[in-house]
């Protein structure tokens, strides 16, 4: 589901290459990291067993990347 938001919102910019898209976007992908990020510890303390896929799983949003 992010990474749908994250490429529809690159894809946007790519079509229609505006300053304030280009900024729009930016914000919106801190926003989503920062989002991510609060919902992957709101796991942790939530779930004990969310430790042992966040090890077992190091790319959960990109691939080999993040």
């Amino acid at each position: 589901m992010y990474l749908a938001e994250l490429l529809m919102a690159v894809g946007i910019v790519i079509v229609a290459m505006h300053l304030t898209l280009v900024i729009g976007v930016c914000v919106v992908i801190v926003l989503q990291v920062v989002r991510i990020s609060a919902e992957e510890q709101l796991l942790m303390r939530t779930m004990p067993t969310y430790g042992t896929y966040v090890r077992a799983t190091r790319c959960r949003l990109i691939p080999s990347v993040w």
